[in-house]
């Protein structure tokens, strides 16, 4: 796999992977079928101090059709509100 951050060209641009898809062609692919979750990190919320159910969870999701970067918001009461694939 080559290294995400390369050294500018002459002209100051960053040369573009021709192998990483552009954001926009990541809608026109169904992702298929869920093969791996791994559990990137969970930013939790504090109120005076005392942390709260309330939290962020960040997630690298490999699907059949592909790899996603998935987060999910659990409110205080514990339903699932927002759930977004990138």
């Amino acid at each position: 796999m080559a290294p995400i951050n390369r050294p500018p060209t002459r002209t100051g641009a960053i040369e573009r992977d021709a192998g990483i898809a552009p954001a926009d062609s990541l809608k026109a692919v169904q992702p298929g079928p869920i093969l791996q979750i791994t559990g990137m990190g969970q930013q939790p919320h504090y109120r005076k101090g005392v942390k709260e159910l309330d939290a962020t969870s960040v997630y690298a999701v490999e699907f059949e059709g592909g790899e996603r970067i998935c987060g999910l918001h659990q409110r205080g009461d514990g339903t699932l509100d927002a759930f977004q694939c990138v």
